[in-house]
Formats: structure tokens, sequence, C-alpha cells
């Protein structure tokens, strides 16, 4: 149970009242990521832009009393590339994005008409030390989707070189200059054209995202944004509802405790995800029957004959006089809680304990039932996955108090072995350890995004820190 939502730590300032809009989850996002992100983005944009076609240019210039009209056409990019790329939070709105030293080589075709010479050929433009400040502004839009939009955008290139692959020289020299001068007037507007037209593109997958989706065929997740992203000078706070329900089941009530992110100079992002998250998620695992098949799966993979309960249940042992095979069967008779405190991650269960015996001959007899209460100490470990891309969460259970409810012996020879601590060697020596052998094999979190995980219980919620690697 704990290990399976372990895996949801990998998918701000609140009241201290306890609210139904306070998230369940939060993702901290550090310069470091910011960087990173823009990094990958810049390159990404520079690697496809061969695909953007800018707008017609038109101008005129007067040669020898003779006006010439030209036109530059399908100006297509061929090479674009920037030297230095840095990148900033800007606090309440998104990030400003600088691109420096850049270069660009951009082909077209031109077209000269005038009462005397009419000329069309190709054309070569080279744009040299290209400057772009662009900020980039994000927010919530419904249904809980992040927005991306460009807030403001400047751009200067310092130096322009026209050259026109045409036979008549003494035209190409006469308009190079004007045909450089409009260009270099339109040139701002245009690269910040191109750009807003991506970030228009980045935002179309933005709104394509879905906050709500299926984790398995038993479990929904509700990932949406509760509110703007919280952005400051040094980091970027994603606030996220994170629910979990049985798909087409309405969820229980869900108000999880405000909680914050704990300060850190460390450039490792985090995130965090709530008791109330965690507990949506054993709710939705437990009232889908996930929970009791993997209960019941596991009890009854222990191989064992009643001389093997000796030590516990010395009566029924005695009773079957040649080992006879046994089963525990384990049940949750309603939906665990999970606490988190500081380093201590508690798990109340109550759940039908039961012992069966089937002789060669005859039926299967409940020898033993009982209703237990107890309480568990958990421990998570994020760790690199070796065999494939990707995260291996990890985790281990042990006992820390253990009562019977309710005994209910089924025959004589088991009211005197009917007693807790007879159970409790039961349930503490061949039920845990065989829960810990599921939950040490881990589950795979595939992604090639984060690294280097590492987690701790807070009170209240869950503390995960992670390197995110882009590109």
């Amino acid at each position: 149970m704990l290990l399976a939502g372990s895996v949801l730590f990998i998918v701000l300032s609140l009241s201290a009242t306890c609210s139904g809009d306070n998230p369940g989850i939060k993702v901290r996002m550090t310069q470091d990521v910011l960087e990173n992100g823009v990094k990958y983005l810049i390159d990404k944009m520079t690697a496809e832009i061969s695909t953007y076609n800018l707008p017609d240019v038109n101008g005129s210039a007067t040669i020898d009393s003779d006006e010439m009209l030209f036109e530059l056409t399908k100006i297509q990019i061929a090479d674009f590339k920037f030297e230095n790329v840095s990148s900033k939070f800007v606090p309440g709105i998104g990030a400003q994005i600088s691109l420096h030293r850049g270069n660009a080589v951009i082909n077209c075709q031109y077209n000269i008409n005038s009462w005397l010479i009419k000329d069309s050929a190709s054309a070569l433009l080279t744009l040299k030390e290209i400057s772009i400040v662009m900020i980039l502004g994000v927010r919530r839009i419904d249904p809980g989707v992040p927005s991306l939009y460009m807030s403001d955008c400047q751009s200067i290139t310092q130096n322009i070189d026209f050259k026109m692959y045409s036979e008549i020289s003494y035209v190409y020299e006469a308009l190079k200059s004007h045909i450089e001068e409009v260009l270099q007037r339109s040139t701002s507007e245009q690269l910040c054209s191109a750009v807003r037209s991506q970030v228009i593109a980045w935002n179309m997958s933005f709104s394509d995202l879905q906050m709500n989706f299926t984790l398995s065929r038993n479990i929904e997740a509700d990932l949406s944004l509760t509110n703007d992203p919280e952005i400051s000078e040094r980091y970027a706070d994603l606030n996220l509802k994170g629910q979990f329900r049985e798909p087409n089941v309405t969820a229980m009530q869900y108000s999880p405790a405000p909680f914050t992110l704990p300060a850190q100079d460390s450039s490792r992002s985090c995130a965090g995800i709530s008791e109330a998250s965690v507990n949506s998620f054993v709710n939705a695992y437990y009232s889908s029957g996930s929970m009791n098949a993997m209960l019941f799966s596991t009890s009854r993979s222990i191989k064992l004959t009643t001389s093997d309960l000796a030590d516990a249940v010395p009566e029924i042992s005695e009773h079957f006089k040649s080992p006879t095979p046994a089963k525990i069967i384990l049940y949750a008779t309603s939906c665990p809680n999970v606490t988190l405190k500081d380093k201590d991650i508690t798990m109340d269960f109550q759940g039908l304990f039961q012992i069966h015996a089937k002789p060669a001959e005859g039926k299967s007899q409940v020898l033993l039932e009982a209703n237990i209460l107890a309480v568990l100490n958990g421990d998570i470990t994020m760790s690199d996955a070796e065999k494939f891309p990707g995260l291996n969460v990890s985790a281990s259970v042990s006992l820390n108090r253990f009562q019977i409810l309710k005994i209910e012996p089924n025959n004589k020879e088991a009211k005197e072995a009917a007693s807790k601590k007879g159970i409790q060697h039961i349930f503490n020596q061949m039920l845990l350890p065989k829960i810990n052998e599921k939950l040490k094999q881990g589950l795979p979190v595939p992604t090639s995004i984060l690294k280097n995980p590492s987690s701790i219980s807070r009170q209240g919620y869950e503390l995960v820190e992670m390197d995110f690697i882009l590109g």
C-alpha cells in the first residue's frame, strides 16, 4: 500500500486553516530546472526553425529618378543559433529569457519592378549579433491546466548583410543599402513574431496536457492546478489538487491541510505529497479491491503445514499428528489510514486474520479467525533504476503495535492457542516478511527527466528531492 502511493511523489504559502482549496501535491522548480528547461526549448526551437516562413517584406528606392519597387518573398530561416542563453524568474509573471550573440542565415526570393527593369532571383540574408529578450508568463486556465503567453519581447540586430544573386550588379549595389535599411527596421518585429508563434505552439501543447488521467484500471488521478503558479525570484511552485479515486465513483471528501515546502539553498528541485493525498490514493486502492487482492495472494503464497505453526499455536499442531497443509488468509476490513510525521510514516491497519487447514480427506477447516489492529511503520526508498530509464520506488514495513479486537476460535483445540502472542508471531514473523519481499522488488517509474531522488517524511507530507534532466 505504501509502495504504490510513493510512486506518486514523482508526479505556496497558504492560509493556516484547512480548506478544500488547499493543494494536495506541490512541486517546486528551481533556477537550475528553469535554465535546463529553457536551454532544452531553445535548442528544440532552433533545430526546428527551418520550418518557419516569415512574412513578405516590401519596399521601394529611387535610383536615378527611377522608382524601383522590391519585394522579398519565400523568406525561410536556414540557420539560427545563439551563443549565450540565460534565464531568470520574474516574480508574479513567469520567466525572462535572454538570447544574445545570435546569428541567422535566411534564404529568400527577391523581385525588382520598375518601368525600366524587372528582375527576380534568389538572395541570402545574414543577420549577426542578434539579441532577443522576452518575458514569458504562465497562468492557470480551466480546467486546471497551465497556459503560456508572451508578456514582452524586444529584439536588436546589430549587423545585416544582404546578397542578391543577380547578373545586374549595378542594380544590386544600388538597392543593397536600401533593402538592408528596411530589414534593419523590420528585423525586431519579425523575429519577435516568429518567437511569439513558437510560444503559441508551446501553449497549445500545454493546453493538451491531461491533468486528469488513469494510473491503472482501478485508480484515476486529478493533478489539475489549484491556482496560478506562485513565482518568486528563486523558484516557481506548482500547486496540484492531488486527489485519487476509482473511475466512475464519487470520491470521498477531500480537504488537504495546508503545508509549506521548506526553504532551501539547494539547487535540487523538490515535491511534496500531502497526507490527504496519500490517503485518497489508499482509499481508492482499498475500495477498488486491489489492496485485498494483493494481501490475499501474498498471504496464500506462504507454503505451510500445521507443524510449521507449532511455535505459535502448539495445540493445533498437536491435534494434527501428521503435517497437514495450512493457509494463512489476511484481509483489510476497513480502509487503512496513513499518518506522516517528521521522519516517520505510520499506517493503522484493521484486518481479518484466519488460519485454514485442509486435511488430505475432508473439507478445509477454519481453525482460527481474529479481527486485528496493526500499527505499521513504513520506510520508502527511491533510486535510479538499473535496467530501464527511470526510477525505482521500493518500501518496507515493520510492526509497531499489535492488538486483537476479537477472536473466534472454531474448535476446542484453538481456544487456548488463540492468544495475542501466537497471532502476533504469525503476523510479524510470517506475513510481514512476505509483504516486504514484494515491496522490496519496487515499482518502476519510467521517466527520462528525473534523477538522483531521495525522500523523507515531514509533518503532514512526504518530501522528495530530485534532479530534473532535460534534453
